[in-house]
């Protein structure tokens, strides 16, 4: 058995879904310090993947690297010597398939309400989502890779307000030309009192063709 390409991206994104899931108890408070909790987020979704990869009944053994660099597996460009946050490669004889995919390169961003509008959190000058789709996409990616952007949203409000104003208006400008991996909407709520919730969202863009 193997990994088709779709098959491993489908199965990290959704246990990175799961991490909000499992994870309820902890991000609400972290997240009301109002503070970028980003790498906290990038520790539970690389041990949510480590611990999935001992599964098993996988197609075939997965690794999960942090910060690794698209040129160490052959991918080239002006900025494939810079790392991503996450890669899941192929991992045999006890050590990373470097020659062959499939891989799952994935960027994390977080962003939450007190960022204000959209254009401030997404936009490239505060390194938001536009500037991670323009940044990876220009690398030249092999047919058994793929990135991912996984795009964390955070938002205070009445219920069903899962996104500050203006903002998924945005996040939809980004999937036309940077589509979403599916429409499935990954989103956990935690009631603050007085009718107000703290919601969690997570979306995932592709970086490259699919």
């Amino acid at each position: 058995m193997s990994w088709t390409l779709d098959a491993l991206a489908g199965s990290v994104i959704d246990v990175m879904r799961g991490v909000l899931v499992h994870q309820r108890h902890r991000w609400p408070a972290l997240e009301g310090h109002q503070r970028q909790y980003e790498n906290w987020w990038k520790g539970e979704f690389a041990l949510a993947l480590e611990s999935w990869s001992w599964t098993e009944d996988l197609p075939a053994e997965v690794c999960v690297i942090e910060e690794a660099k698209p040129r160490d597996y052959g991918i080239t460009g002006m900025l494939s010597a810079q790392a991503m946050d996450l890669l899941v490669a192929p991992w045999r004889d006890e050590a990373i398939v470097k020659d062959k995919g499939p891989r799952v390169w994935i960027e994390i961003k977080t962003r939450a309400w007190w960022w204000g509008p959209a254009s401030k959190a997404f936009g490239s000058v505060n390194g938001g989502l536009a500037h991670d789709l323009t940044k990876w996409s220009e690398l030249q990616w092999g047919s058994d890779d793929i990135g991912i952007a996984a795009q964390l949203v955070i938002n205070e409000g009445a219920k069903g307000e899962f996104f500050p104003p203006g903002w998924e208006k945005a996040l939809d400008a980004f999937a036309k030309d940077s589509p979403r991996w599916d429409r499935k909407r990954a989103t956990m709520s935690f009631p603050l009192g007085d009718a107000r919730f703290r919601y969690a969202t997570l979306e995932f863009f592709c970086l490259t063709g699919r």
